[in-house]
């Protein structure tokens, strides 16, 4: 018999890759953090002596979801709504402590990876690889002096010191420049990140159109629309990653198709802060290839892929007939099309031989998800959060029949009630000022 570490069986396993089919009753063996056979479970347990074996009936085995836009600190502020001034608690403390529970957050609702933009990158990285997380974070550059960076020179000069000295070629951390918003950064801060994004070779990402209101500032600084401006800095490329992507007319969409720009819709922030109408269909049509997130949770209050797949289905049209079909659509967007996106597709986003054995289960014994007449269209339009069982990055498990292995809970809600505290407190002081 052959040796791994762990073999995970379920009663059915979605693949992703190469397609969204279901398979009844199958196994996964992963070895030294790896996904190394897919294959029966009758034929796994005759095959391979693992030191660890996992049997999850009644679940649905998948690839772990990408959460392709976010602001994972921001968590300690939610449900204090999308003006509230986080930045003005910014600092390592902030970012670590909201990093790592919107972390915690992300495992148990099933998301293995995160892509992040927001200031001290190295703290979220740090936070990630204590938690054994995945991630692509951002180095942010902007015009405006942080507690992190005075000048956009002292951004982009910190941004590569990250990206070349501490995590090239890391396992679970890959890197980006970030502009946070590049409606109101002046046209030679946009060209220099370009320049440096070059010289790197790291991709851009950004938050583009995401309101009226940064379309406006653009005009009323430069004349010019943000899509524009980005043209001309040279930004206009593959390498580009697009959140949001709202309020676009049908030439910038079309600039989007033909530059290969990847976008992530995040729907559920979208729609509660009113920005618009989420233009899935217009950037379906073009070929343009489309991820999912969540934005962070001053926006959108959690961080919860599962309502994210079923906001974006809102805005497909779809008889009976086509469930299954966009069901799978669906998937892939939170999965293999989040990673390619992020540039790690050889490594996560599918189960497939080579790749990290990042991967979830979902209960779907659950009443809210029976009977099971389809696994996957029950995963896609029933499953909560919640029912996610167990999870694993890079073969380690994390998440253990619904038990943190790695993670002090009691702790991590600890610091949050004392964020709570402090963020109260500053309240009542402003409020008792004459």
């Amino acid at each position: 018999m052959q040796h791994c570490d762990s073999l995970i069986s379920a009663s059915w396993c979605i693949t992703v890759e190469p397609s969204t089919q279901v398979l009844a009753n199958y196994s996964v063996a992963v070895h030294k953090g790896q996904i190394i056979d897919l294959l029966p479970t009758v034929q796994a347990k005759r095959q391979y002596q693992a030191d660890n074996v996992i049997n999850r009936p009644g679940h649905v085995l998948i690839p772990g979801l990408i959460n392709s836009h976010t602001q994972a600190a921001v968590s300690l502020f939610r449900g204090l709504g999308a003006s509230y001034p986080a930045n003005e608690w910014l600092g390592e403390e902030m970012v670590r402590d909201g990093t790592a529970l919107a972390i915690a957050e992300m495992l148990r609702g099933g998301i293995t990876c995160f892509s992040d933009m927001y200031y001290f990158p190295d703290i979220v990285a740090e936070t990630a690889i204590a938690m054994h997380m995945r991630t692509s974070v951002g180095m942010v550059v902007c015009d405006k002096p942080s507690p992190w960076a005075e000048n956009p020179a002292e951004y982009l000069n910190k941004a590569v010191d990250l990206i070349y000295d501490q995590y090239a070629g890391h396992l679970l951390v890959n890197t980006h420049f970030a502009v946070l918003d590049s409606s109101r950064l002046n046209d030679d801060t946009l060209k220099d990140i370009r320049i440096m994004a070059d010289q790197v070779n790291a991709p851009v990402q950004l938050s583009l159109h995401r309101t009226l209101a940064d379309i406006e500032a653009s005009i009323k600084l430069t004349g010019k629309r943000p899509l524009t401006r980005l043209s001309e800095a040279g930004l206009l490329n593959s390498t580009l990653r697009a959140g949001h992507a709202l309020h676009l007319n049908h030439d910038e969409i079309e600039s989007l198709a033909a530059a290969h720009i990847a976008v992530a819709l995040c729907p559920q922030a979208d729609r509660r802060c009113n920005e618009g109408r989420l233009p899935y269909k217009e950037l379906s049509a073009a070929g343009i290839r489309i991820s999912i997130g969540t934005d962070n949770a001053l926006r959108n209050n959690v961080l919860d892929m599962f309502h994210e797949m079923r906001a974006v289905h809102m805005e497909i049209p779809a008889t009976a007939d086509d469930l299954v079909a966009c069901a799978s659509q669906l998937l892939r967007m939170a999965t293999i099309d989040g990673a390619t996106s992020l540039g790690i597709a050889d490594k996560t986003g599918s189960i497939e031989k080579g790749k990290q054995a990042d991967l979830i289960c979902i209960d779907l014994q659950q009443p809210n998800s029976q009977p099971v007449h389809d696994p996957l269209t029950q995963l896609v339009y029933t499953a909560q959060s919640s029912q996610v069982t167990d999870t694993w990055v890079a073969g380690r498990q994390l998440l253990n029949n619904g038990e943190f292995t790695l993670i002090n809970e009691s702790d991590l809600l600890q610091r949050s009630a004392e964020w709570q505290k402090r963020v109260a407190n500053k309240y009542l002081e402003h409020k008792e000022k004459p």
